[in-house]
């Protein structure tokens, strides 16, 4: 059993938790070589995520809830890892009718009584409105359409970009590719190793300036180090390539294009 210690002074939110049970889960398969960390997340808790981003104004890729097979969210112990939720589908009700039946017992996190949470209120919601079937589906139709933009970005990644030191170098296609906007979020993430791309609205807002052969700043979290985007080859913005480099992690992210001489 994994024990996680708490420093009286460290952030005790149910996200800082979450980070941490990751970090120690993600380093633990990793000193047993294991690839693929099985979680117990139910369609329940599938309704709840949706119900907590809809109230946050969360966008398409938001409102697809969690992925059955995604990677790890903690980075560098989660490098390599994919995190795998096979009773997605299955009520918590069906779960803890199947181990009952089984003969198997489980641990109640005392912190899914404690109202100050939004997740135990989203769960409270959600027993009194009676929407899980209905927030569930959104999820499945928003994972449908994140899915059709994850394989158009790599298709337009695997034409277009190579990789060298740390850095992505891109070809004149990948801006005019049709999926230009989330291939930019998602080589900033993997460049920068952050926990988070910087979302479709400032990834949108970095292809028209790359575009246009101007400079931009992506503030806050987006990524975990400074990327800098830099023109690689002579012409018009329509036609230059350019690459992605971490120049620093924990910094904003900063994009910035240079026409090199």
């Amino acid at each position: 059993m994994l024990r996680l210690t708490w420093p009286d002074s460290a952030r005790r939110s149910q996200d800082a938790a979450r980070q941490a049970r990751h970090r120690a889960l993600a380093r633990l398969a990793a000193a047993r070589g294991a690839k693929i960390l099985c979680l117990g997340h139910t369609r329940d808790d599938q309704a709840e995520t949706v119900l907590m981003r809809r109230d946050a104004g969360s966008g398409a890729r938001g409102l697809a809830g969690m992925a059955t097979l995604s990677p790890s969210p903690v980075w560098p112990e989660g490098r390599d890892l994919w995190i795998a939720r096979p009773v997605l589908g299955v009520s918590r009700d069906a779960l803890r009718t199947h181990l009952r039946e089984a003969g198997l017992d489980w641990i109640e996190d005392p912190s899914n009584t404690v109202v100050k949470f939004a997740r135990v209120r989203a769960r409270a919601q959600l027993r009194a409105s009676g929407e899980t079937e209905a927030l569930v589906e959104i999820a499945a139709r928003h994972a449908a359409i994140a899915e059709a933009e994850d394989r158009a970005a790599l298709e337009a990644i695997e034409l277009s970009v190579a990789f060298a030191d740390g850095a992505a170098i891109a070809q004149p296609g990948l801006l005019s590719a049709p999926g230009a906007v989330r291939a930019l979020a998602v080589l900033a993430l993997g460049v920068g190793g952050g926990l988070r791309d910087p979302g479709p609205a400032a990834a949108a807002r970095l292809h028209a300036r790359l575009t246009e052969g101007r400079g931009a700043t992506l503030g806050g979290a987006a990524s975990g180090g400074t990327v800098t985007a830099t023109l690689t080859a002579a012409g018009t913005a329509q036609i230059g390539g350019f690459s992605l480099e971490a120049q620093g992690i924990g910094a904003d992210v900063n994009f910035r294009r240079a026409v090199q001489a």
